[in-house]
Parts: structure tokens; sequence; C-alpha cells
């Protein structure tokens, strides 16, 4: 699964149209990682980040992809169809709660090295899913940056 999960990465990142996609995607990722960097949030500042980002979804789906492999290893394989269904059905949001946990800690405890090894695989796949920016797509990411943290903002006044 996770080998044909990479593979459709690739080759769909060689359509022009995904090409243009993985440029907003890499202006999303630097448009937050200058954010959380505290420096103003102009295009000159953003180009200058990496299109790489711990929290990233990317990274969320390769951690669901191995911990479901891990997971249901341990369903029997004599049940009915609908029975082994069902079970993965009741283990994806453990599966996905305990992702989403593992890419937050990733994110705390990134100074650590064995965060970051744990990390490593889904930052080297992210780089199948980002490219660099234009400026006019660091524009745009920007742009909505700016919009969800008015939108913070007025729901922390409210």
């Amino acid at each position: 699964k996770i080998g044909l999960f990479i593979l459709y990465l690739y080759l769909i990142g060689k359509m022009s149209d995904v090409k243009r996609l993985f440029g907003y995607h890499g202006a999303e990722h630097k448009a937050v990682n200058n954010f959380e960097s505290k420096k103003a949030l102009s295009v000159k500042n953003t180009q200058s980040f990496t299109t790489l980002h711990p929290r990233c979804g990317t990274t969320f789906l390769l951690f669901v992809l191995v911990l479901s492999a891990i997971v249901y290893l341990v369903i029997p394989l004599n049940m009915g169809f609908w029975t082994k269904f069902g079970l993965r059905i009741l283990f994806l949001p453990v599966i996905a709660g305990i992702s989403y946990e593992l890419i937050r800690l990733g994110a705390r405890n990134y100074d650590k090295k064995w965060v970051r090894y744990l990390i490593a695989p889904g930052l080297s796949l992210q780089k199948l899913t980002t490219r660099e920016p234009l400026n006019e797509q660091v524009e745009v990411s920007l742009k909505a940056l700016r919009s969800v943290i008015q939108a913070e903002k007025k729901v922390v006044a409210a």
C-alpha cells in the first residue's frame, strides 16, 4: 500500500496541473514556516523558508498507512469479509488519532534527534508533494494565511 501510494504521488507529480498544485502546497508550507518564525509576512521572507513542514497532511497520511498496516496485521485472516471490514472501520479512528498525536509530538519536540528520525520519512515524502512556489503562489498563500489570522482574532475577541 505504501509503495503504491508513493508511486501514485510520484506519477501524478509529473502532470503539469499537479506540479502547479504542489507549488501551492509548497507556498502554504513556506507561509506557515514564516508565520511560526514571527517574521513579517512578506513574499521575500516567505520564499526564504523550506517547503517542508513537520505537521503536514502528507506526513499524517504516511503515518496512517504505516500504522494501519501494523494494526491490521492483528486481524485474523480466517474471519469473514464483513467482520474484517467492520474491524478495519472500527480501528480507523484510533489509527488516525495516534497518527495525529505523533504529528503533534513531532512538531513540539522537533529539536530532539529521535523525533527528527520519526518524522524524516514524512518530510521525505513531502518532497514529492511540494514544489518551490512562484511569487504569485506565495502571495495567494499569504493572503489566505492573513485571512485565517483575522478570522482567529475575531473568534478570540467574541
